[in-house]
């Protein structure tokens, strides 16, 4: 099976990673790969998935990754646009969805409800991972 295929996962994980930390090292990014995504990664790749984070007009996402070369890590020299949005939500935020879905079980019809449950699943297992 082709690496390209779990690209978007990397890409999430990579956005992740330099989100929480200072900097990160490709061969730190690598193994949190292994642990979380559960498949080997060389570091050749993530640093091809942080070129094209970073360039890749198909992309676009266009993040500010830059390379210090004291600390031979990456980081994010400004604060970035959320290209994954559900990593944006706070524990509060999601607690208000679930909020909202009792609120909305007697309030909307049963077809919406189920697709507002449907979504809020979905949404709390992204989160979860």
């Amino acid at each position: 099976m082709p690496q390209n295929k779990f690209a978007l996962a990397r890409y999430r994980l990579i956005d992740e990673i330099l989100r929480r930390q200072e900097c990160a090292k490709t061969m730190e990014i690598a193994e949190m790969c292994r642990e979380k995504l559960g498949f080997k990664v060389t570091q050749r790749t993530i640093q091809l998935d942080m070129d094209a984070m970073k360039n890749d007009p198909f992309l676009g996402y266009f993040l500010p990754i830059n390379y210090c070369n004291r600390r031979k890590a990456y980081y994010y020299d400004e604060k970035s646009v959320e290209i994954f949005l559900v990593l944006c939500l706070t524990e509060q935020e999601l607690s208000f969805l679930q909020k909202l879905k009792d609120f909305l079980r007697d309030a909307i019809q049963d077809n919406d409800f189920n697709l507002y449950c449907s979504f809020l699943n979905k949404v709390m297992s992204y989160c979860k991972n």
